[in-house]
């Protein structure tokens, strides 16, 4: 009877190892993400900055209207899209024009 007696308390002591490793789990990211408030007369976090844009993103236009109509990119973006360019009913899988969805975002 001794045998069986310390397998159920070997299972259990495991059975509370687990349990606790998994509050272990749980917990570290909630304590982890908590946010100290600065100290007084301390300034808050720096304000994010837009910077101007480099030469290099704007090579082939500042808005898709004009990245889409730029000469050397004008046919293979047509291209690409297809049917769904300017589509009809019944025919890609677009509801508008593929520039409009472009414009959006």
């Amino acid at each position: 009877m001794a045998i069986a007696h310390e397998g159920v308390g070997e299972g259990s002591v495991r059975h509370s190892l687990l349990r606790g490793a998994l509050a272990c789990l749980l917990l570290t990211p909630v304590a982890g993400g908590c946010v100290v408030p600065p100290p007084p007369g301390s300034s808050g976090p720096p304000v994010a900055e837009v910077l101007p844009a480099d030469a290099r993103a704007v090579a082939y236009g500042r808005s898709a209207g004009e990245v889409l109509e730029n000469p050397q990119l004008r046919d293979k973006v047509r291209a690409l899209f297809g049917a769904d360019w300017a589509p009809t009913p019944g025919v890609g899988r677009l509801t508008a024009p593929a520039p409009l969805y472009f414009e959006r975002g």
